[in-house]
């Protein structure tokens, strides 16, 4: 997450959308509605990380700050939320508090995604902290009575094994986790810009999980701060860095950003470059993991610089892998944000539905008149077009205006049942913008919000 994304936020919304497709048109009346309202301190506060849902439709996610843990920040360490759903619609969902970081197992929850294996166990990593003091790995794990134990897997030393994890995990069906850090690594202090890692579950009952470090990326050859990885069906893995190896040029477009492959050879990897970005052409600066549909294609957002256009647009991107196996891999530009009521600068995940429409958030951009001019973000829907070449359609489902809908939404959605998105605005809430303003820069704030169909 980009430093400008980083809203210190103490009031934040978590969002339902009922968006409904019929052939390549959306539904239209979409209702707004507030899910839960965080009130900060031992309520948490600034989750802008992502949810996730386990089989009963109960969503988990994180708060940066907040919670009873106070070593590490005077706002508090963060913590590991659940929502469960009511049982009749309508009735309010239940929050509760799983754990409260405290230092010495780490403070500030990453902004990437938590995984979740089959027996509920809870996965996710914390920027800094722990035992080496450069963040953790940690297990979360149900038990009886509504209790979780929290277990420590791994405790980052900034060493080679890198430091800083602030994206989210990946797991594979063996149950190995993969990361990224934004520090070291082997090229050390000054040079190292980060690590890809993976960590492998112990052989034997209560055994140490082993950190293997995959990659180490360069300053001066990499670029750095490298995002989420997802894994393809061969165990390869994909990612995007914020910045390439030259600076980009011409005058610095944000660094521009490159989109890479990490291949698997046996017991190593293969760093592979599948595209730089080129900033006023088709973006820079991508934040978030890409995605692959059916047909092995990624997708991705970057944060600015498309299409010529002003830092507060970014663009919706897809590349397409060579038809024979080999050679470069061809970029589509599939939409350039305005940084007006269509949005502007997208910093999360895309997702599908069944139809192959697309569907995000924008931190900024939409009613301009909200945020001083920048705008409070919108959820929209990129539709495909009915023939090969011709440009996707955006649909703005809902236009944040900074109210008790929230602003500022820096994770992405989840499809919940029937046809229900779910997901986070880092702040809004009942106060005035000037009120907001003021928060924002001396604590912060947290609210919550959906979206239903009419």
């Amino acid at each position: 997450m980009p430093q400008a994304f980083a809203p210190l936020s103490k009031c934040f919304v978590l969002f339902i959308v009922f968006v409904f497709v019929v052939g390549s048109a959306h539904a239209r009346g979409q209702q707004y509605a507030s899910v839960y309202s965080f009130q900060g301190n031992a309520d948490g506060w600034d989750p802008i990380g992502f949810l996730i849902s386990d089989r009963a439709g109960n969503l988990y996610g994180t708060t940066t700050y907040g919670g009873t843990g106070t070593a590490c920040d005077p706002f508090g360490c963060g913590t590991v939320f659940e929502l469960q759903p009511p049982a009749k619609p309508g009735d309010p969902w239940t929050k509760s508090v799983l754990h409260n970081f405290n230092g010495a197992d780490g403070n500030w929850p990453s902004t990437g995604k938590m995984v979740v294996d089959n027996y509920g166990n809870l996965y996710g990593a914390i920027q800094y902290g722990g035992s080496g003091s450069y963040g953790t790995v940690f297990r979360l794990a149900p038990g009886t009575g509504g209790a979780w134990t929290e277990t420590v897997l791994y405790s980052f030393t900034d060493g080679n094994d890198g430091g800083v994890p602030a994206n989210g995990l990946t797991r594979d069906g063996a149950g190995n986790l993969y990361g990224t850090t934004n520090d070291g690594g082997q090229f050390g202090l000054q040079k190292g810009a980060g690590t890809i890692f993976e960590l492998s579950p112990p052989t034997v009952k209560g055994g140490a999980w082993t950190e293997t470090t995959l990659y180490s990326f360069q300053q001066i050859k990499d670029g750095n701060e490298p995002n989420d990885v997802t894994l393809d069906a061969k165990g390869n893995l994909y990612g995007t860095r914020s910045a390439d190896n030259i600076l980009c040029t011409p005058a610095n477009p944000r660094f521009c950003g490159t989109a890479f492959e990490l291949q698997r050879h046996g017991a190593t990897w293969h760093m592979k470059l599948l595209h730089q970005f080129q900033g006023p052409t088709d973006g820079s600066s991508p934040w978030s993991s890409m995605i692959f549909d059916a047909n092995g294609n990624l997708y991705g957002t970057t944060t600015g610089f498309g299409g010529n256009i002003t830092p507060a647009g970014g663009t919706v991107f897809e590349l397409s892998p060579p038809a024979g196996g080999t050679g470069p891999w061809t970029e589509t530009l599939l939409y350039t944000f305005g940084g007006g009521t269509d949005g502007g600068q997208p910093v999360a995940d895309l997702i599908f539905d069944s139809k192959g429409n697309l569907y995000d958030t924008t931190f900024y951009g939409g009613d301009l008149s909200c945020n001083f001019g920048l705008g409070c973000g919108v959820v929209f829907a990129l539709t495909p077009p009915s023939q090969t070449g011709l440009p996707w359609t955006e649909s703005v489902l809902h236009t944040f205006l900074g109210g008790s809908d929230g602003q500022d939404p820096a994770a992405g959605l989840r499809w919940g049942k029937g046809g229900v998105l779910y997901g986070t605005a880092s702040a809004g809430g009942r106060l005035t913008e000037l009120q907001w303003r003021l928060w924002h820069d001396l604590l912060g704030f947290t609210l919550t919000f959906h979206i239903s169909s009419a």
